[in-house]
């Protein structure tokens, strides 16, 4: 009721499609980020963190640089899973 009554029926919020930035990653991997409420992204906007599947055991961390698409970070981890 307090929306239909008290909302401001005028407000106009546009979503733009596209993503700005070239990650630089191969196409043919699989990748994955964030869980649930946990952000990939850092506090700043300047870094994303992406998950990258090697085989069923292994995955790659991947910490990006988006100021200039560079790979700042990456290491290999067996110790992983998801939730179903």
């Amino acid at each position: 009721m307090n929306y239909f009554i008290f909302a401001d029926k005028n407000f106009k919020y546009e979503i733009k499609n596209g993503f700005k930035y070239d990650l630089g990653l191969k196409e043919d991997d699989d990748f994955f980020f964030g869980y649930y409420h946990n952000t990939p992204w850092s506090y700043d906007d300047k870094f994303i963190a992406i998950n990258s599947i090697k085989d069923k055991k292994t995955i790659s961390i991947n910490i990006l640089n988006l100021d200039n698409s560079e790979i700042i970070f990456t290491d290999d981890t067996t110790l992983w899973n998801f939730q179903t």
